[in-house]
């Protein structure tokens, strides 16, 4: 399957359960107001910190062994890393029911119940990623976007209308997150089979890169949540969240796109073929940045008033959900460096990325933490950028290959401005329907316009050949 139909199933099903997901959080972020969100943040950032710190490496371990093995051995590798993970989720028990206690104490939000959640979303999440990650390996992208992107988020849509009948606090979004992790839960029970022999040395000694760059690069959203709540409240935690999921919209195809590379990559860099490489990489930069773009433009201009939408609780907020998504959306734009890294045998400038960030993250989110109620955020964008600029120079000088060419990167620059004045005019518009049609139509026509007079002809090609299809 080529690239561009893979990456457009993939995209479809991501696209379309981001769409259902960002909804549902706005919706949910309004009706439980910002303090109830906030707490239901607080347990999802202790969950993530668990899910970093105990997941060994194994999630991006198992994409490369299972690339690289006979297909009828995919269910065996999943069953030896299950048994390595449970068996470790033992030793390891008594630390995270501590650290989970003190950190709910710190947090003002101790009791058993919650106890409970945390574990109990800590071990769903462990093989929801390994599921995940088990068909990637098996380029099998867009079943596992259908089922992570999708598929979970309807289920989680209907239990939470169905718990919020019931319950109408933060427990009734925990809730819906613990139900909608059971379908990996039943993959699994479906395809495990106790392996005759189990290659644990050979996991650990194999994942040990892969675990240092998930921590470094994962922790510090997760700990940044767990700080604002010990420096502010629960309302602030419920806006910087918020600020992270809307961030995620800027990198959406990115991630699709850079799953789809990673084998790819991963066979280039081994027959040392590095034209094959950039002209991956450079399609990939370029793709990303014409589709994404006038959605960023667009979110930017008017982030004010979609804030609003949400009601005056939110809008308080208004200056840390900036902040958050103006530096998720420059993640998009630089490429798929850290991909290629890893895949291409320099996980060690992952790895010392990712330090960079914790170190700049916890420092400045220290320093601004205790005194601004921006501060956290302003970490959080800071050592996003100084990373992403990190990787663009290693990248730039192991491979000598850069996201666009400079007449590409003249005209994304062009379009950009062009594209700005466009919804600024538009983002006045009084009637809200309006509003929606106008905006919705100018950026399908941006995102056209983008390929199609892309000084790059297969761009344009391409962009025809799609509507064609669509069309016919």
């Amino acid at each position: 399957m080529s690239l561009v139909k893979k990456a457009s199933k993939t995209f479809l099903w991501t696209i379309l359960g981001n769409l259902i997901g960002f909804g549902m959080q706005l919706y949910i972020a309004k009706i439980l107001g910002a303090t109830e969100y906030g707490k239901a943040n607080v347990i999802f950032g202790i969950t993530g910190m668990y899910v970093v710190f105990f997941n060994f490496g194994l999630p991006w371990l198992i994409v490369r062994e299972i690339s690289v093995s006979d297909t009828k051995k995919s269910d065996k590798i999943l069953s030896e890393y299950i048994i390595l993970y449970w068996i470790l989720d033992i030793l390891f028990f008594p630390l995270i029911y501590y650290i989970t206690k003190y950190s709910l104490i710190k947090s003002n939000m101790f009791s058993s119940i919650n106890i409970f959640y945390v574990i109990v979303l800590f071990l769903l999440m462990q093989i929801s990623d390994i599921i995940f990650n088990y068909y990637v390996g098996k380029r099998k992208q867009n079943i596992s976007s259908f089922i992570k992107s999708f598929l979970i988020k309807i289920i989680f849509m209907v239990s939470f209308f169905l718990i919020y009948i019931f319950i109408y606090d933060y427990k009734a979004l925990v809730i819906s997150q613990i139900l909608s992790l059971i379908i990996p839960t039943i993959i699994l029970i479906k395809k495990f089979s106790f392996p005759y022999k189990l290659n644990f040395f050979h996991i650990i000694k194999n994942s040990w890169q892969y675990y240092l760059l998930t921590v470094t690069y994962s922790l510090y959203t997760n700990i940044s949540k767990v700080l604002q709540k010990i420096y502010s409240t629960n309302e602030m935690v419920g806006y910087l969240s918020l600020g992270i999921m809307l961030g995620t919209l800027g990198d959406i195809l990115g991630s699709v796109l850079a799953n789809i590379a990673i084998p790819e990559f991963a066979s280039y860099s081994k027959n040392k073929d590095y034209e094959k490489i950039k002209i991956l990489f450079q399609k990939i930069s370029r793709y990303n940045t014409y589709i994404i773009l006038p959605i960023v433009i667009f979110t930017l201009f008017n982030l004010k008033r979609l804030i609003s939408f949400l009601g005056k609780d939110y809008e308080k907020g208004f200056l840390i959900i900036s902040i958050i998504v103006i530096s998720k959306f420059f993640d998009s734009f630089v490429g798929p460096n850290g991909t290629l890294l890893n895949m291409s045998g320099h996980q060690k400038f992952e790895i010392f990325n990712g330090l960079t960030m914790i170190f700049v993250g916890i420092t400045t989110g220290i320093i601004l933490g205790n005194k601004f109620e921006w501060g956290i955020a302003a970490s959080i964008a800071l050592s996003a950028i100084i990373v992403n600029v990190l990787k663009f120079i290693e990248v730039g000088i192991i491979f000598k290959i850069y996201p666009y060419t400079k007449y590409t990167l003249f005209y994304i620059l062009i379009n950009s401005f062009l594209y700005s004045l466009v919804f600024y005019l538009t983002k006045g518009l009084s009637s809200i329907l309006f509003w929606i049609i106008i905006n919705g139509i100018i950026t399908i026509i941006a995102i056209i316009f983008f390929f199609v007079f892309s000084p790059i002809k297969e761009d344009k090609n391409f962009i025809i050949s799609y509507i064609q299809k669509l069309l016919s």
